[in-house]
């Protein structure tokens, strides 16, 4: 099982979008994809999961466990992807969500960058010796946030590897979130960027590429 950690220091910078737009796009290539909600205070993965309908791919997995024995018990149910909504502030429950990760995804959105709280999951990440990357998230490609936009984005490229696609500022995204969806599932025009991003995410976490189509089941 490949584990996914979405990390961020703070709320408001997308970590619950990436995780349940991901897993829907892992569960296109296998019906054993599973989900932990750690924001319980806020708990937007979880409502997004309620209003879904619940479904059993991908998965809300709940246990009283720890952190590391849900994991555990994901992989010896032969569960082959695991993405984890991680929460914001606990610095503890972050590092073990960091410790337990194959990759770790940090969204960033360029409005709302803050350097020094994104120094603090890079610095976890280099200790336990992760591979990580971040995801631009609700990136605005007008013209007229081109030079803020350069601005943030030289200020990350010194901290790590920004993948290159980014999930775009669509309002389809963020009414997707809110109905149970995904952008992708509103507006199959989006579909071309989450799948070029799951590609990126499969490789910063070393998994095969799979080679068939899945063009097909997207309905």
């Amino acid at each position: 099982m490949k584990v996914f950690t979405i990390a961020g220091p703070k709320g408001g910078c997308g970590k619950s979008l990436t995780t349940l737009t991901l897993a829907v796009r892992a569960a296109v290539e296998t019906g054993r994809v599973a989900m932990i909600d750690l924001n319980e205070d806020q708990g937007t993965l979880s409502e997004w999961w309620t209003l879904r309908g619940k479904p059993a791919n991908p998965f809300l997995y709940n246990d009283d466990g720890t952190l590391d024995e849900m994991v555990e018990a994901l992989a010896a149910d032969n569960w082959t992807y695991c993405f984890i909504d991680g929460p914001p502030y606990e610095q503890d429950l972050i590092e073990m969500s960091i410790i337990v990760a194959d990759a770790v995804l940090i969204p960033v959105k360029l409005s709302y960058f803050d350097a020094t709280t994104i120094d603090s999951i890079v610095g976890m990440c280099r200790k336990r010796q992760k591979p990580y990357a971040f995801i631009l998230n609700e990136f605005d490609d007008r013209k007229i946030f081109a030079n803020a936009n350069a601005i943030a984005i030289a200020m990350l490229e010194g901290r790590g590897l920004i993948l290159k696609t980014r999930i775009s500022y669509h309002p389809k995204h963020r009414l997707g979130q809110i109905q149970g969806k995904t952008g992708p599932e509103m507006d199959k025009g989006l579909a071309k960027e989450i799948d070029a991003l799951w590609t990126e995410v499969k490789e910063l976490a070393g998994v095969t590429p799979v080679l068939k189509s899945v063009e097909g089941r997207r309905g």
